[in-house]
């Protein structure tokens, strides 16, 4: 990897020293990460995007 700092990086660390916990412990954080950021966005994009109607039906 090309970093020495961050998330990433102590996954990869734990993940090459076998510390499982470690790992799990990272992919929890990064997951709530994930799902916050998701909610923030879809907040702004119900506030911003009020003239797009919405999407019916299951698509495709």
């Amino acid at each position: 990897l090309g970093s020495a700092a961050g998330l990433g990086y102590l996954i990869a660390q734990a993940e090459g020293v076998f510390d499982t916990t470690g790992v799990f412990a990272g992919m929890v954080v990064l997951m709530v990460f994930v799902l916050v950021l998701d909610a923030l966005v879809g907040q702004a994009e119900r506030r911003l995007l009020v003239w797009r109607p919405r999407a019916e039906g299951g698509g495709a």
